[in-house]
């Protein structure tokens, strides 16, 4: 399905007159989709993973398990929360080892979500057969200067939309909307004045405050584990 997708996205560039040519693609920690983009645009493509679709991945696991009052009430459960979120931002190599030392303190009745956790981005189902964990989400100096992969499309869409569930009538007309809208910005790009990207303070600040916080941790200078 996936690489329909794309490939009806390429056919439909190459209509256009655009060449699909990315460096870098960022979508959610489903492997199907990673391996999609690898085959189809080739394995050059870097596939960066969406802080934003894990958050909300967690969030869905919280509430399947009956945890929204202890997550809202408990500050501990809060914490260890974004810590397992939060070891997106650290190298490949060395999530399944951070993982092991928050399960040495596991807050009560999270066993479920960090297990869950577990075998869904890191080290699969079964412990004896373990692949590479799919969590990459470091953010790269270069991103620092464009709008961050933290706050995407989805929350525009809501922002537009005013509902966080549309009618399918109601997304066709916010989607004819936005191309028409991307059709613009593409031809400014052509003519060489692209359109200028607003990015709000508190963003911009929480992507600086996240990226010292990883090249904090590759100098060595802070731990997994939240003070």
């Amino acid at each position: 399905m996936y690489e329909e997708l794309l490939i009806a996205v390429i056919n439909r560039c190459n209509t256009l007159g655009f060449q699909l040519d990315p460096t870098t693609v960022i979508t959610d920690y489903e492997k199907a989709s990673i391996n999609a983009i690898s085959s189809t645009l080739g394995p050059h493509v870097r596939c960066q993973g969406c802080f934003y679709h894990l958050t909300q991945s967690t969030w869905r696991k919280i509430q399947s398990l009956g945890l929204v009052t202890t997550y809202r009430s408990d500050e501990d459960v809060k914490l260890f929360c974004g810590m397992l979120d939060g070891l997106a931002f650290l190298p490949v190599d060395d999530v399944a080892a951070s993982l092991d030392q928050l399960k040495e303190n596991i807050p009560e009745g999270l066993d479920d979500l960090v297990a869950y956790f577990e075998a869904t981005y890191v080290n699969g189902t079964y412990r004896k057969v373990q692949r590479p964990p799919c969590l990459d989400g470091r953010i790269p100096p270069i991103q620092m200067r464009r709008i961050p992969p933290l706050f995407p499309a989805e929350l525009r869409n809501v922002h537009l939309l005013g509902i966080s569930h549309p009618t399918i009538w109601r997304a066709l007309e916010h989607l004819c909307l936005d191309h028409s809208n991307v059709k613009t910005a593409l031809l400014q790009y052509s003519r060489g004045q692209p359109p200028k990207k607003r990015v709000r303070k508190a963003t911009k600040d929480l992507q600086e405050r996240l990226y010292n916080l990883c090249a904090s941790y590759d100098d060595n200078h802070v731990y997994v584990r939240a003070p």
